[in-house]
Formats: C-alpha cells, sequence, structure tokens
C-alpha cells in the first residue's frame, strides 16, 4: 500500500506541473496551431497519467476492472504518444513540410496497436489476467510498447535533422536540444515497462515537456521574432565569444536604403516583408558555408553578419547579399527594389571589443550611406 501512496502523490504533482505549463503556454506568444498541440499533449499526458493510478489501484482487484483499466492506459498511451509526435512536428518548418507528404503512413503504427490492445482481452497477444498472478504480459508486449516508442523516437530522429538541415547556428543547438528532450519519456517508458510499480513515466512526461517548453521559451529570447534569426542579444553574446578566439573576423553591419520611404508608401506590412526578403537572402548566403558566417538583425532595419574570414572575403559576400536581395525581389514580383548599404570592420588591436569593432564599421556603413546621399541629390 506504501507504494500505491508514493505514486498516486507523484502522478498529482506530475498532473499540476503539466497544468501549470499549459496555463503559460497559453498565455504566450506562440501560434494558435502550437497552443493546440501543446493543449492536447497535456491533455492526453494527464489523461494517461490518471488512467495509470486507476489502474494501480485495481491491480489486485476483479479481473473485468483490471483489464478494462489496463486496455484503457495502454490505448491513451498511444494517442500520447503520437499527440507528442504532431506537437513535434507543429514546432518545425522545413522538415513538417516534408514529413506531410506521408501524413497517412504516420496513423499506421497507432491504428494497429490500438486495434490490437482492444482485442487483446480476447486474443491475450499483449497481456492477460491470470488467477494467482493477476496481470501478465502477452507474447506481444513489447511490440505495444515498441510501436508507442515509434512516435517518441522518430520526434527525436526529426529534431535532429532539422538541426543538420538549418544553417543558423543558435537554431541547430535548439533543434539538438529539442530532439534530446524526447529521452526522458523513451527511456522512462522502457523502464516502466519493466519496473511497473515505480512511476518512471511519469517523471519521464514532465522533464521531457519541460525541455520543450524551455526550448520554446529560449527561442523566444535568442531569436528574432518576424525574421526568425538570431536578434541583437545573441549576436553580442556571439560577437563578444569570438572576438576572444584566435582567427580572422570580420564584422559587417548593413541597412536597408530609404526603408522608412517604403512603410510610408507601401505601409508597414510591406516594410516587414521587406524585413523578411533581407533575412532571407542572409539566409541563402549562410546556408552556403554554415561554418563561415553568423546572421543577425540588430534592430529596425538593420542586419549583421559576421564573417569568419578576411576583409576581402566580407568584401566579396555584401555582394552576394544585394545579389541574392535583387533575385529575391525578382521572384516575389515585388513593386520596388531593396537595396542596402554596408559598413565593414576586421578584428585587430583597436578593434578587439565589442564597442570597438562595432563603432568601426557602423563609422563605415555612414559614409556609404552619405555617399549615395550625396548621389541622388
Amino acid at each position: 500500500m506504501n507504494y500505491e501512496i508514493y505514486y498516486i502523490e507523484s502522478t498529482v504533482v506530475s498532473i499540476i506541473i503539466l497544468l501549470m505549463l499549459l496555463f503559460n503556454a497559453m498565455r504566450s506568444a506562440d501560434t494558435q496551431m502550437h497552443k493546440r498541440y501543446l493543449a492536447s499533449c497535456v491533455c492526453f499526458e494527464s489523461l494517461y497519467l490518471i488512467i495509470d493510478v486507476i489502474w494501480t489501484l485495481t491491480e489486485d482487484g476483479p479481473t473485468r476492472h483490471i483489464i478494462v483499466s489496463n486496455v484503457l492506459l495502454y490505448m491513451i498511451m498511444n494517442i500520447m504518444a503520437y499527440a507528442m509526435f504532431q506537437y513535434s512536428l507543429s514546432l518545425q518548418g522545413r522538415v513538417c513540410l516534408l514529413v506531410s507528404r506521408i501524413q497517412l503512413f504516420m496513423y499506421i503504427p497507432a491504428f494497429i496497436n490500438l486495434v490490437m490492445i482492444f482485442t487483446t482481452p480476447f486474443t491475450h497477444l499483449f497481456f492477460y489476467v491470470e488467477d494467482g498472478r493477476g496481470l501478465v504480459t502477452g507474447p506481444l508486449y513489447y511490440l505495444m510498447i515498441s510501436l508507442a516508442m515509434v512516435y517518441l523516437v522518430a520526434a527525436c530522429l526529426l529534431w535532429f535533422l532539422a538541426a543538420f538541415l538549418e544553417e543558423n547556428y543558435a537554431d541547430r543547438m535548439l533543434n539538438i536540444t529539442r530532439g534530446l528532450a524526447y529521452l526522458p519519456t523513451i527511456v522512462s517508458g522502457i523502464l516502466q515497462s519493466a519496473f511497473i510499480h515505480i512511476p518512471f513515466v511519469c517523471f519521464g512526461i514532465v522533464i521531457s515537456m519541460l525541455l520543450l517548453y524551455m526550448s520554446s521559451m529560449s527561442s523566444y529570447i535568442s531569436l528574432d521574432p518576424l525574421t526568425q534569426i538570431n536578434n541583437r542579444n545573441q549576436f553580442r553574446r556571439h560577437l563578444g565569444n569570438k572576438l576572444r578566439d584566435n582567427g580572422n573576423l570580420a564584422l559587417i553591419i548593413m541597412d536597408i536604403d530609404r526603408f522608412k520611404s517604403i512603410n510610408d508608401t507601401y505601409g508597414h506590412l510591406e516594410g516587414d516583408e521587406a524585413l523578411i526578403r533581407v533575412a532571407k537572402a542572409l539566409k541563402i548566403i549562410c546556408s552556403s558555408n554554415r561554418s563561415k558566417y553568423s546572421i543577425s538583425r540588430y534592430g529596425g532595419d538593420e542586419f549583421v553578419v559576421l564573417v569568419y574570414g578576411t576583409y576581402d572575403e566580407a568584401a566579396k559576400t555584401c555582394v552576394q547579399i544585394q545579389k541574392t536581395l535583387s533575385e529575391l525581389g525578382r521572384e516575389a514580383n515585388a513593386e520596388y527594389s531593396l537595396t542596402l548599404s554596408f559598413g565593414i570592420a576586421c578584428k585587430g588591436p583597436d578593434t578587439s571589443t565589442i564597442p570597438s569593432i562595432f563603432a568601426a564599421a557602423d563609422k563605415k556603413l555612414y559614409v556609404q550611406k552619405q555617399i549615395k546621399h550625396n548621389a541622388r541629390t
């Protein structure tokens, strides 16, 4: 009876933590789709934990109660695993589009499992009740567990794939963290199947959801919400680290020429589209060599690029950025052309700190903007 009290207490605490997490997430600036998937995850996880407690209390009860509670428990377990997989997909972009092409096939493991769990009181393939022994695992019990685990392992691997495809360093590390977040649930599920009287799963679920939630909050802290590239704080942290390293480093500061006139003429929504187009151009350039660049939106219409190379390499990068930006404008049939002004500064004895290298690049940017202004007048 002592283990039952501990089991119930652990489960109740876990459900409270999950509901608190859901409450905070619903108040965040996240999209409605993400919130719906998160809500479904928490609901099925909480339902699973409640039924798990019911199973614990009916373990020594009538055979009918044991069978019903276990059928419900394992059916909810499969739905919960699928909900966690879908929540993972809702947070992804490029990988989500790839997986959506095989959407129908993703239902197959869950469908097979649900049908076999529902019929297991008659087939005894997954589990059955035996007099004097209580609940006994059937010949395909671990297949049932494995089919549910498929979704969690797939979610984990998809995050690692997203990390491999991501050109932005901060996003790449964020995706790796999200992939690792599913491991506590996977490991606890395996342990729970071996030691049924210890509430491993409730701890694993809570740890996984907390890690996913914290990684989502981390993305708000380090990413610019509009352009989805590094923000000012992340840039300054990254620049500070690179200034302490050996090797060549060039800082490019750029801003959009006559950006105010775009807002005044076409509206602020179109101004946002212009900013997104610049960020897309930067992403395209960085994807060619992820280890050579770091991109950020510094504020307003100002962007920065760290080039781990010489001044000449940074100058070539500026040409490539402007060329790519012009191509994107033609593809979008934009009513205006976007041009950028650039300022470049390299790490040296007089530019070995964040303020000094930034001031040097900003001064070059100001000179170029003045030249363009004088040319127009």
